[in-house]
């Protein structure tokens, strides 16, 4: 499925099974810059594996993994690219 804003500009892409995302979604700005992607499962259940946020010039900002849908472990990127917050949850 793709949605797309005003200006013909893609929005979104990734794919649905039983009406849950499944698979690698990315999602965009309305200048055309990837904004952030998001890992379901296959399994169709709805359940987020990881997402991955991006700044200015597509540098990486943050990611977020995820075990049974809760919040396992989060990073925080400075603008070099190196981790400067990290925490991980039971």
């Amino acid at each position: 499925m793709k949605s797309y804003y005003t200006n013909e500009k893609l929005k979104s892409e990734g794919l649905f099974d039983n009406g849950n995302r499944v698979g690698l979604w990315v999602f965009f700005s309305a200048r055309g810059e990837k904004k952030a992607e998001e890992l379901w499962g296959e399994d169709g259940l709805g359940e987020l594996m990881w997402e991955k946020y991006y700044g200015k010039y597509g540098a990486l900002e943050s990611e977020m993994t995820y075990k049974k849908g809760k919040l396992y472990e989060e990073k925080y990127y400075n603008e070099q690219g190196k981790v400067y917050k990290s925490n991980t949850y039971d």
